[in-house]
């Protein structure tokens, strides 16, 4: 069974979305490193509260409704989820996403273009609460026929195993964070290892060690 080196990076929360893409991309480039798909998750919690008698919400005015009213080819990626949350209270969520996240399959293919003009604005003018892209099925070299594509770990609770890049940000009232995984079977750990050192150097953060799963 092949194991799996998981980095963990946490990121300042200082770095936009579009300088991590943009320092990936020049690394992929430069290091002649490819990936076969990317997925994306864009999500925002529904709030609504009353205040002076006055009924507050974002039902009808957020980031994931701008962005389908921009690009209406994303409609087929939305889904609202409503739910019970820890407290027993209800709670709703209105998701863009092209993947699913227990099976960690593509389930539809949104041009990599599209995904960053959209990180781009992020955190403004789209204030969205969950971002997540994963580059999918790293590929080290070129003659490799066999790509390690992201899938769950063997017992099913660690971090996801592969050859993937997942970079995720959350973003809820006073509470921000931003994290980049890079995960590698053991063939290639030492070149995403340097990879990840390169990144490192130029976007700022705090290593935060690295699981090894199967």
């Amino acid at each position: 069974m092949k194991k799996y080196n998981i980095i963990n990076y946490r990121l300042n929360k200082n770095v936009k979305p579009i300088d991590v893409l943009q320092e990936i991309e020049c690394l992929m480039q430069k290091n002649n490193v490819s990936y076969l798909e990317c997925f994306i998750k864009l999500a925002v919690s529904i709030v609504e509260f009353e205040h002076e008698g006055k009924l507050h919400s974002n039902r009808n005015k957020n980031t994931i409704l701008t962005i389908l009213k921009y690009y209406p080819e994303l409609n087929d990626f939305f889904e609202r989820k409503k739910y019970i949350d820890e407290d027993g209270l209800a709670r709703e969520t209105l998701t863009i996403k092209n993947f699913n996240e227990q099976s960690n399959l593509l389930c539809g293919k949104i041009e990599y273009p599209l995904i960053k003009a959209i990180a781009e604005k992020i955190p403004r003018p789209y204030a969205v609460n969950d971002l997540e892209i994963i580059f999918n099925g790293i590929r080290f070299d070129a003659s490799t026929d066999q790509i390690c594509k992201i899938r769950s770990s063997s017992n099913g609770f660690d971090s996801p195993v592969g050859n993937y890049i997942s970079y995720g940000r959350s973003n809820y009232g006073s509470e921000k964070h931003s994290y980049i995984q890079f995960s590698a079977d053991d063939d290639n750990v030492e070149f995403m290892r340097s990879i990840f050192f390169e990144f490192a150097k130029n976007i700022g953060g705090k290593y935060e060690g690295t699981e090894y799963h199967s």
